[in-house]
């Protein structure tokens, strides 16, 4: 999917909100899409993206124990590839 129009960044967040505290499989399809997808994510929303993640972990938000454990790999891969340059 490519993120072309500013509704598509709205869906994008939407659904990202919508899996972070979910429990099932949905978790690791939201991660593999943010992962597929990050390079067409703007500065700003990769930090959004960081930030939001990391808060709802430390709320304890972000599902059971073994999604929380996908979450925070997920929060580790995106700090390393956050300047990463658009393709």
């Amino acid at each position: 999917m490519k993120l072309e129009t500013s509704d598509d960044h709205i869906i994008a967040w939407a659904a990202f909100r919508y899996c972070i505290g979910r429990m099932t499989y949905i978790t690791a399809v939201c991660q593999e899409w943010i992962m597929a997808t990050w390079k067409q994510f703007d500065t700003q929303d990769r930090k959004m993206l960081i930030k939001e993640t990391g808060q709802a972990m430390a709320g304890g938000m972000a599902g059971m124990d073994c999604d929380v454990i996908e979450w925070g790999k997920l929060l580790l891969w995106m700090k390393i590839h956050e300047q990463d340059k658009d393709s």
